[in-house]
């Protein structure tokens, strides 16, 4: 086979075309260094093609794939991991293109293209990603019959390939719907290196500010029993008690925590069960689809309770935090429970007072830090009678002085004296921090959380879109009769922020800094709205069609389910397929030998005109010599009546040649037919 083959431009240029596809997909998570490598094989193989380079020899190859190694793992540091081996075979992928040479070759790449595009889906299933990954196997599918079948038209590859694809649709939705359900590919744990848009681990003045200006998403929860007003949506993530004098953080890293944590189990355990002891209706369950952070932290109103299983193990903090031990590189569904309300450490219970490491750990600040703020703190504190009033007051001097923004002054070393006595401009980092140093200046146990607020609902009303411009910071304070309060001093200053969302709050000048707010753009907001319903849509009826939804589908429609339904079902849809295709196949015969012998006999039509008429047992091929030589050999009056027939005699071999194809190049039949009758009609 590989000695008959010849590589032809048309084949190289389809397969680069499937090498490109292919790449595409897979642009997201691939080092950049190895573009470079994939445009100098895609330049080299294109002037191979025009014959202006060589071919690459043994030591050069073997030069790449050595650098491509070392690369690799300078990277990712391990190869043995999902990501870095996909590199690795997209990398021999692209290396195997520089040295094609038979038709082994070719088919080698083909079938290794469509394992590349399978294993793209491990990195995204967003409805986009499974369009341009159809895209690109019919694009590989064209070119693989156009390796086995030199000769067919493009649109004919085109329309081919979609129907293989169409046929091959019935029986992948039957397995999809029918067989067992095992846990996707896309569940394995992915070690990205890729900085993801955010909540960060540690807090400054201004960190919050690209994050206020993103309209990426960030989660979107579904609820299931009821609905809850906007201001108490505080989807909490991280709890930051360490500060600097500049910047909050953890006093334990996450990483460890996660990895670490003590009495993870006891905290589940005791928020389950002043779950179950909670009868005042307060409880309320919902559904979050997370995107992908890079962080170990979940997202959910306080307290949190996750009910469903999660790819990798929780971890539960004392401080209410949900932690997963992994980090979280793709989307994570779960199921939670929260209970509206104060947040207490448990349910109509006596509250659990703080340890003396505890309160000492939630009053400190560093020595010499705003010593204008401690000051001022002190006074407030002796001119109110309780920490409940001094709370309010502070709350309403926030309230009196303050100004939301988006673009507030830059502060320097003390930054709550500057904001609270000087600038007096910002946004929710600004107000919670200074907020937290005020209380813990006269004793009062406090820190900050960092997560999203509120949310916007989709365009059925049926789920909640939280996006990365949701960001927020809000205090936690301890009182001793209820333990630790929510504290939000950005609703102090800008209420309107708590109850429609930061755009609302924000000056007309600077509204456009968080996008989708002008007219001019509406149209492009409502275009996203219902392309991120699309992909919810996608993800809640084909993505997390699971073991359990799969039994309920089938339960509805077949009710008791026994071994000969599902057989019957799985049976019934390749009896169905294999007729389409067997029918498809006769009719395409059928067709092809009815056409064949109506050309046919119009060539004995026409050459019976002229004197000619077919001997029964002879081949087309010396009928067609014999009215060549009959004509020839007939004497002709006129030099006119000699070329007319020189023109009828190259017909007749021409036409006998174009049959010798039909005959015994049947993969080019629809061609060959097409021109025998335009032949036929000028003889």
């Amino acid at each position: 086979m590989d000695t008959n083959f010849f590589i032809t431009r048309n084949l190289i240029v389809g397969l680069l075309l499937v090498y490109v596809s292919v790449v595409f997909l897979h642009v997201s998570h691939l080092p950049v260094w190895t573009f470079a490598l994939f445009t100098f094989t895609v330049l080299w193989r294109v002037n191979i093609l025009r014959e202006k380079w060589p071919s690459p020899r043994r030591v050069l190859r073997t030069l790449l794939v050595v650098l491509s190694f070392t690369l690799l793992f300078i990277d990712y540091q391990n190869l043995a991991a999902v990501e870095p081996m996909v590199s690795l075979l997209l990398l021999a992928f692209t290396l195997k293109l520089l040295e094609i040479r038979y038709y082994r070759d070719f088919l080698v790449l083909i079938f290794l293209s469509y394992f590349v595009i399978a294993s793209s889906f491990l990195f995204d299933q967003s409805v986009l990603h499974t369009f341009f990954g159809v895209v690109s196997t019919v694009i590989t599918t064209v070119v693989l019959i156009q390796v086995n079948s030199i000769g067919i038209s493009i649109n004919s590859r085109i329309r081919l390939a979609l129907k293989m694809l169409l046929q091959s649709l019935l029986l992948a939705a039957v397995m999809m719907l029918v067989l067992p359900r095992l846990n996707p590919l896309w569940t394995v744990p992915l070690q990205s290196g890729e900085a993801l848009v955010g909540v960060s681990d540690s807090m400054s003045p201004g960190d919050f500010d690209q994050l206020i200006r993103s309209n990426e998403l960030a989660l979107r929860i579904t609820f299931e029993d009821q609905i809850i007003e906007r201001s108490q949506m505080y989807w909490r993530g991280l709890v930051f008690d360490q500060f600097d004098g500049r910047r909050w953080q953890r006093s334990e890293p996450v990483g460890i925590t996660a990895t670490h944590h003590q009495g993870s189990h006891r905290f589940q355990a005791d928020l389950r069960e002043s779950f179950q002891r909670d009868s005042s209706g307060n409880v309320i369950h919902y559904e979050v689809l997370m995107e992908p952070t890079g962080q170990h932290w979940l997202y959910g109103l306080s307290p949190l309770l996750i009910e469903s299983q999660t790819p990798h193990p929780l971890v539960y903090t004392q401080n209410q935090e949900v932690l997963q031990k992994q980090k979280i590189h793709q989307r994570v569904k779960y199921l939670a429970a929260s209970r509206l309300g104060i947040t207490r450490h448990s349910n109509n219970q006596p509250v659990k007072q703080l340890s003396i490491r505890e309160r000492e750990q939630y009053i400190a600040l560093p020595v010499g830090s705003n010593p204008r703020t401690y000051d001022q703190a002190i006074i407030w504190r002796q001119q109110a009678s309780s920490d409940q009033d001094y709370i309010n007051n502070v709350l309403q001097f926030f309230r009196e002085n303050f100004t939301y923004t988006l673009s507030p002054p830059k502060l320097s070393r003390h930054t709550s004296d500057e904001f609270l006595f000087s600038t007096q401009q910002g946004f929710c980092e600004h107000f919670s921090s200074s907020f937290v140093v005020l209380m813990r200046s006269v004793g009062i146990p406090s820190r900050i959380v960092v997560g999203y607020q509120g949310g916007q609902w989709s365009s059925d009303k049926t789920y909640l879109n939280v996006y990365q411009r949701d960001a927020h910071a809000w205090a936690e304070v301890w009182l001793e009769s209820q333990g630790w309060v929510r504290v939000d001093p950005t609703a102090a200053v800008a209420e309107v922020r708590i109850e429609r969302g930061v755009t609302a709050a924000l000056p007309e000048s600077e509204r456009e800094l968080v996008g989708r707010t002008s007219s001019v753009y509406q149209w492009l907001g409502q275009l996203q709205n219902q392309w991120q319903l699309i992909d919810y849509r996608w993800q809640q009826w084909v993505l997390d069609y699971d073991s359990q939804k799969q039994k309920t589908l089938l339960t509805d429609y077949l009710g008791n389910i026994t071994p000969l339904k599902l057989a019957f079902l799985i049976l019934l849809p390749l009896l169905v397929t294999a007729s389409i295709v067997g029918f498809t196949l006769y009719r395409s015969h059928r067709i092809h030998n009815a056409d064949e012998k109506k050309v046919y006999t119009t060539l004995q039509r026409k050459l019976s005109r002229l004197g000619i008429d077919s001997i029964k047992g002879e081949s087309i091929n010396a009928y067609c010599e014999r009215a060549a030589k009959y004509l020839a050999q007939k004497p002709v009056s006129t030099e006119s009546t000699n070329e007319s027939m020189n023109k009828k005699i190259l017909l007749i071999n021409t036409i006998k040649n174009e049959f010798e194809r039909l005959l015994y190049q049947p993969d080019s039949s629809v061609n060959t037919l097409s021109t025998i009758k335009k032949l036929l009609k000028r003889l």
